[in-house]
């Protein structure tokens, strides 16, 4: 399966699979979008799967996001290795 994005307003929904045959397009999408707005909110409740790659490109834009000074969130009940990770490093 492939990763499909739909978007109203700041909201980006993703359905499917988050992973190395997936990241890049999903990294140009976001880059855009978030030079574009102020505040990105991903919802992953769709979200099937997510690899290393996919992780690693979600902590990319977040870090792209921080650079600009723009809000991101991720919201849903996917994946739970996301929370997993990130919850992780914001423990410290």
């Amino acid at each position: 399966m492939s990763l499909q994005i739909t978007q109203e307003s700041n909201k980006f929904y993703l359905t499917g699979e988050l992973n190395s045959q997936t990241t890049e397009s999903f990294i140009d999408r976001f880059e855009y979008n978030i030079g574009n707005q102020n505040n990105i909110i991903i919802n992953i409740d769709n979200l099937n799967e997510i690899d290393k790659f996919g992780i690693e490109a979600i902590k990319n834009l977040r870090n792209f996001a921080l650079k600009y000074n723009k809000k991101f969130s991720i919201i849903g009940r996917g994946a739970r290795d996301i929370y997993d990770h990130f919850n992780y490093f914001n423990v410290a």
